[in-house]
């Protein structure tokens, strides 16, 4: 997937609650895939044809992050961009990636811990996602994800997986 975005983020420095204000963001999101579609592709065997591969979104956003310590708090809502759900490959994404996430990032020493919820309400879809990385020289670091639920993918968006990811980034 690839995600180019632009956004505008206002930060924020209250430190008058427990979990202190760091930023609101307002942004455009543009996800897809980067497959085309295979129309008009005349293909003697069907079974070698995989149909329209391309998918992608376009989002509007807002994100209030949050700070407590060590521990950092991203909420976000999502929305379709108005006037393109009809001309998107595939319509029904958002019953599956939803309208809301949130985040939490902790950090314990080198270490950073990640976990994040996303999902629909209406439809119950949604997904749960736990990363872990550890710097290991440099700009190298060591890093692990567990994701479970709908949307690892464009390409399978609809699909409930359960995958584990190790490699480094």
């Amino acid at each position: 997937n690839y995600t180019p975005e632009g956004f505008v983020e206002f930060p924020v420095s209250s430190s008058d609650t427990y979990l202190n204000m760091r930023h609101i963001r307002l942004g455009l999101a543009h996800t897809s895939n980067g497959q085309g579609t295979n129309e008009g592709v005349d293909y003697a065997d069907p079974s070698k044809n995989p149909g329209n591969r391309s998918r992608n979104i376009n989002l509007i956003y807002t994100e209030a992050a949050f700070q407590h310590d060590t521990l950092l708090t991203e909420l976000r809502l999502y929305a379709p961009l108005p006037g393109t759900a009809g001309d998107e490959d595939n319509p029904d994404i958002m019953d599956y990636l939803g309208y809301t996430s949130i985040k939490v990032n902790y950090f314990l020493g080198y270490h950073m811990f990640t976990l994040m919820a996303r999902g629909n309400l209406v439809t119950g879809k949604g997904a749960v996602e736990t990363t872990y990385s550890y710097p290991l020289i440099d700009d190298a670091y060591f890093y692990a994800k567990i994701f479970s639920g709908y949307g690892e993918s464009l390409i399978d968006y609809n699909n409930y997986i359960t995958k584990f990811s190790i490699g480094f980034s």
